[in-house]
């Protein structure tokens, strides 16, 4: 069967370079390609976005000469779920080449309002980083370099900022292709919020839950790929 590219797109803070733990456990045609973000990783010198618009914007740019003639799909996890999301439309305006498939992972569907939901952008540094450090996005070590938090943070408030101001809007058409849920069943999104994605796809959608909490794709690597092994080439 033929070979099929898998690009993904990185969670609040991080870089490119988490999605590589993930190698050892890919079927050997499935081409991954993880996504760098601006600010971090190999463009740590670019600048941070302003928006989600100017995020997905930057994403589109560095694949849309990638998916013309080539078969792939879309991973994104927690910030990069609701990325991959408009990434999809951002594509489907340049009426390029759609994807076959979408993982969305770690994050409810978008109209939902959590009421009530913690600001982090917004709350003083000291609790923001213990907030962070809770979810388990970063590392208690880290906190004890300065010279690394001086490169983290910006990064990761500024992630915090463009996802927490998003704001959903509806969309004329559905997607057209399945989609897959993620989900790790330690993690704080319901039943109902993860469901709903249903409601997006004209396809299908699968929801697929794991062993962990919000990180679930990185401290799980292995059965996480499994599934996405089993959906590319079933």
């Amino acid at each position: 069967m033929k070979s099929i590219t898998l690009f993904c797109v990185p969670y609040a803070g991080a870089s490119a370079f988490v999605y590589y733990k993930w190698k050892p456990f890919l079927n050997n045609k499935i081409k991954l390609h993880p996504v760098e973000l601006s600010g971090r990783g190999t463009r740590r010198k670019s600048r941070l976005y302003d928006d989600f618009a100017s995020a997905t914007e930057d994403i589109y740019r560095q694949i849309k000469d990638k998916i013309s003639d080539n078969r792939y799909a879309l991973f994104g996890h927690s910030m990069g779920c609701w990325l991959v999301y408009e990434l999809y439309y951002r594509i489907l305006e340049d009426n390029k080449k759609t994807p076959s498939h979408i993982f969305l992972s770690g994050r409810r569907a978008p109209h939902h309002v959590v009421k009530d939901e913690v600001i982090f952008h917004n709350l003083p540094l000291e609790e923001f980083k213990e907030k962070v450090v809770e979810l388990g996005g970063m590392p208690p070590e880290l906190l004890s370099d300065p010279k690394m938090m001086n490169l983290f943070l910006p990064v990761i408030i500024s992630d915090f900022k463009i996802t927490e101001k998003s704001t959903y809007k509806s969309k004329k058409e559905k997607i057209d292709c399945p989609i897959h849920v993620f989900s790790g069943r330690g993690d704080n999104v319901s039943a109902e919020e993860l469901s709903s994605w249903e409601d997006y796809s004209n396809i299908g959608c699968n929801i697929h839950e794991f062993d962990g909490d919000h990180f679930f794709p990185f401290k799980n690597p292995e059965d996480v790929v499994k599934v996405i092994n089993s959906v590319l080439f079933s």
